[in-house]
């Protein structure tokens, strides 16, 4: 049971291609056209707090998991409309390696005007804190079983 939790998780190794995988969301969400299709979602922030992965020392996961697991947290900010948000936050939700979405915020943003707009659409900010948790691989936690 204890490997099932932990193959949802991720590893140090494909860190990297959470970057791609946010571009190829973004991409795809800006190929359908959602909403105003003048307004492209843009990624505008994607920031490592650490340059590796931290071991968990405090009970934000659970007491069960404190000095267990690592985590890397990534800043991000992505900017689009409400469609664009929307359907990227649920394709993120979707990605292999278990994510956590902490101090989520959106941010209404002034609007732009367009003479060949018709309807002017307004855009939002949303920022948030991509937790990946990552097991922690030493022997001792390799014998105690996660509760």
């Amino acid at each position: 049971q204890k490997s099932q939790v932990l193959s949802l998780m991720g590893d140090e190794k494909n860190l990297n291609n959470i970057l791609l995988s946010m571009n190829q969301i973004i991409e795809f969400t800006n190929s359908q056209s959602l909403g105003n299709p003048y307004i492209k979602a843009k990624l505008k922030k994607f920031t490592p707090l650490d340059d590796k992965p931290q071991v968990v020392t405090d009970n934000s996961l659970g007491e069960s998991l404190k000095n267990q697991l690592k985590r890397q947290i990534i800043k991000v900010e992505i900017e689009g409309n409400f469609y664009q948000i929307q359907t990227i936050m649920a394709s993120l939700e979707k990605l292999p390696p278990l994510l956590l979405i902490d101090k989520y915020k959106c941010q209404l943003l002034a609007p732009t005007i367009d003479t060949q707009q018709i309807v002017n659409t307004g855009k939002i900010l949303t920022s948030f804190e991509l937790v990946i948790p990552i097991p922690e691989v030493s022997e001792t936690t390799a014998k105690t079983p996660l509760q």
